[in-house]
C-alpha cells in the first residue's frame, strides 16, 4: 500500500496545509453591497498569511474596509466600490 497522493492531503487542510491564522493581521472581506462610491487606499499592509498584500480603504461613508490588494496598487490611489 503507498501514501496518500498530496493533493487530497492538502485538500483535508490538515495542519501542514493549513493557513497560519496568527499572521493574519485581520478579516479581509468583499466590501458589503450597501457602500457605493469611490474610496481612498490609505495603507498597504504586508501579509505574511496570504500570498498577496491587504489594502486599508477608506470606504465613502468613513468606515475602513480591508481588500486585498492587486498588482499596481499604490497609497493615495482611489478604489470605485
Amino acid at each position: 500500500m503507498g501514501k496518500r497522493v498530496i493533493s487530497r492531503r492538502r485538500g483535508s487542510g490538515t495542519g501542514r496545509y493549513r493557513s497560519p491564522s496568527h499572521r493574519h493581521h485581520g478579516a479581509v472581506y468583499h466590501p458589503a453591497p450597501d457602500i457605493v462610491g469611490e474610496g481612498t487606499v490609505m495603507s498597504i499592509l504586508p501579509s505574511p498569511g496570504r500570498t498577496a498584500p491587504v489594502a486599508e480603504v477608506l470606504a465613502p461613508q468613513g468606515s475602513t474596509v480591508r481588500v486585498l490588494a492587486s498588482a499596481g496598487l499604490a497609497t493615495g490611489d482611489t478604489i470605485a466600490f
